[in-house]
């Protein structure tokens, strides 16, 4: 199986702090995309960052959020 190469793209993340969204997150990373996370359980989401960039060498960053919110989505959509 070839591995895709993402060097250079980031990837946006949500709802990441356990089970599907964190082990896309670690995939991703793996393939060498930047991480941007979007959650609202900042320990986990955090945990995860560190994790990325030491594992991965790749950038992550995360973005307290609540996805049901309008007015918070609005704030990592601009950035």
């Amino acid at each position: 199986m070839s591995k895709t190469d993402l060097t250079g793209k980031t990837t946006i993340i949500s709802g990441r702090a356990s089970g599907i969204g964190r082990q896309a997150a670690l995939t991703f990373a793996e393939h060498g995309s930047d991480i941007a996370i979007i959650d609202i359980n900042e320990v986990e989401a955090n945990k995860v960052v560190s994790e990325i960039e030491d594992r991965y060498k790749t950038r992550a960053i995360f973005f307290p959020c609540d996805i049901s919110d309008y007015g918070m989505v609005r704030v990592p959509a601009v950035r």
